[in-house]
């Protein structure tokens, strides 16, 4: 079905996002936290109208990130907040 082609397809999207635009992934600092590998989601939006100009606008470009989100393919960054300096990835 369709549905089973899903992670395959936002695999590939990610893929081609990263290789379009290799510093979009990058650590931020949030109060005494640090996020690793990471962008915010009106870059993620802002990325993907760059990439793909045929979305009819943002709403659709959010719509096609909720679903790499409702896959696990984009995890929230809230889920990745490490304390600076543990070492640990996220």
């Amino acid at each position: 079905s369709s549905t089973d082609k899903l992670p395959h397809a936002g695999r590939v999207l990610q893929g081609a996002l990263l290789s379009s635009f290799p510093n979009l992934l990058r650590d931020h600092k949030h109060h005494l936290k640090t996020l690793r590998h990471c962008c915010s989601g009106e870059e993620l939006v802002d990325v993907l109208m760059k990439f793909q100009p045929a979305l009819q606008g943002r709403l659709q470009a959010v719509g096609i990130l909720q679903l790499l989100l409702d896959l696990e393919l984009l995890v929230p960054g809230k889920q990745g907040l490490k304390p600076e300096g543990t070492g640990a990835g996220g």
